[in-house]
Formats: structure tokens, C-alpha cells, sequence
């Protein structure tokens, strides 16, 4: 899949038309999705975490063997210890800016190395092949892409908090989106109109139900990681949105959530 300017254009204008439904959702994120792998039908038990994490490294997996692997906000190191137990071959390093929940992942699971990190100072010691974050919240979620390439590694990222993304001055990113070359050219709208829309409806729209404002609020996310899309794009990546989760399960609190998209960009150099 190439991410097109037409393509978000269209979305765009359906979006802010109030032409949207399930339907045009549905169908652009299952044209994003195409050829990545069908996810394993177990996830549809558990908690939503769990399967989340289930999800990125079956991602992950299809993307190739990795030696080298950081995630960026392990929180208390669950994606990491799994990831080390299903490939014990890998170096796992994890970082997270909250010294409690490192001093935490490091008595659960020992075989990882976790770092107390900021990730916006971070530079890995070794060459990396594999960048992950599971909800890295606003603007992390483009540190983790910044990292990736500049390492010229692979990335899976699983982007989450639209309303933390920078749009003023006093936030403490440095990075203002939109950062693709190719949406610079209109990046009034997508300040404005698109990172707006996305950051003022999250918290007010219940995501777990396929309601209209769920679909919108949906829509404008998906806008938001075009401009991600792009910019890996731009700098040698193939790129793709893929579910790290079930598909919508009616009565399912916990595994329906617009957050269960990952965005996964492999590097040329790895193909």
C-alpha cells in the first residue's frame, strides 16, 4: 500500500462533508490493512493489552528476524518479556521516563534490559533493527518514528492520546505536525481541521460502540497517521495500517477501540 494525497484528500472531504459512515471507514482502513498477516484468532480472548501485545509481535514477526529491538514506553515491560520469551535469540533493550515502573519490569522479567529513559533524549549504544511502542501517547509516537529513521530501522507503533499531540508552543515536543513534506503545503487544514477535530473529540465520544461520532473521531485519526505515513514514506519506508486487535465484536467493551491500529513502516534497507 502507498499512501496517496488523493487518498487523503477523499477522506478529508467525506470527513468534514458529513458524508462518513462505518462503511467508508471500514473500507479505507481495510485497503490500508492489505497483506499484512491475519492475526491469531486466540486474541479474541484476554484483555485488550493482551491483545494488543499478542498483535505487535505477530507484526512484527512478519516483518522479518530482528537482533537488535528498543521499545520506547514499556511501562512495566509486558510487550518486551513477551517478545523475549517468543524470540529468547533477540536483544531486547526498553525504556520508559518512570523510574517506578522500570524498577518494576526489572524484577518481573529479568531477561530484558530496561533503561529509566527519556525518549527525547534517547540515543540507542547499538545499530537497531526494530523500533516498538504500544501507545505512545501524542507526539511519542513521532519520536519512536524519528528514531526509526534515524537508525534506518524498522518501526511498529501504536499510536494513542490525539489530544497530547503539540499544537501549541508551552508543550513539551519539539515536533509539530505535520511533518511530511507532502502535506506541508496545506498544513493550515491539518493543524486547524484535522489534529483539532482529533484532539477535541477524544474523551467525548464513547469509541467502543460504531456510533457516527465514533466513526468521525476514527476518521480524523486516521488522518493524523496519514501525516506519519508520509513522512516515513518520504524517507525510504513501505508503510502500512494494520489491526493489533480482533475486528469489532459485538458486546466487547474491551477489544473494540479505534485504538487497535498499529502503523508499520519497514525500512528499505530490510527488504
Amino acid at each position: 500500500m502507498i499512501f496517496t494525497k488523493q487518498a487523503y484528500d477523499y477522506l478529508l472531504s467525506i470527513v468534514t462533508n458529513g458524508k462518513i459512515s462505518s462503511i467508508d471507514i471500514n473500507t479505507y482502513i481495510s485497503s490500508l490493512i492489505e497483506g499484512v498477516p491475519t492475526l491469531p484468532a486466540t486474541q479474541v480472548t484476554g484483555t485488550r493489552k493482551d491483545a494488543q501485545i499478542a498483535g505487535v509481535i505477530a507484526l512484527a514477526e512478519s516483518l522479518g528476524e530482528h537482533r537488535n529491538i528498543l521499545e520506547i514506553g514499556c511501562s512495566k515491560g509486558h510487550l518486551a518479556a513477551e517478545y523475549a520469551k517468543a524470540h529468547p535469540e533477540a536483544n531486547i533493550t526498553a525504556i520508559d521516563v518512570d523510574e517506578a515502573v522500570i524498577e518494576t519490569a526489572k524484577r518481573e522479567h529479568p531477561k530484558v534490559i530496561f533503561e529509566q529513559a527519556d525518549a527525547w533524549q534517547y540515543q540507542p549504544d547499538t545499530t537497531l533493527q526494530l523500533i516498538l511502542s504500544l501507545h505512545g501517547c501524542g507526539n511519542l509516537t513521532d519520536r519512536v518514528i524519528e528514531l526509526a529513521v534515524e537508525n534506518k530501522a524498522n518501526v511498529i507503533c501504536v499510536p494513542c492520546c490525539y489530544g497530547k499531540i503539540k499544537r501549541r508552543d508551552n508543550q513539551k515536543s519539539p515536533i509539530y505536525l505535520p511533518r511530511s513534506n507532502i502535506l506541508q503545503v496545506d498544513k493550515n487544514t491539518f493543524k486547524n481541521v484535522v489534529a483539532r477535530r482529533a484532539a477535541k473529540m477524544e474523551g467525548f465520544v464513547t469509541t467502543h460502540k460504531p456510533t457516527l461520532p465514533a466513526v468521525q473521531l476514527a476518521a480524523f485519526r486516521l488522518l493524523v497517521n496519514f501525516d506519519r505515513a508520509f513522512y516515513l514514506q518520504e524517507n525510504g519506508y513501505q508503510v502500512k495500517i494494520a489491526e493489533v486487535t480482533t475486528k469489532y465484536i459485538p458486546g466487547s467493551k474491551s477489544l473494540n477501540t479505534p485504538l487497535r491500529y498499529a502503523i508499520i513502516g519497514k525500512n528499505d534497507t530490510h527488504s
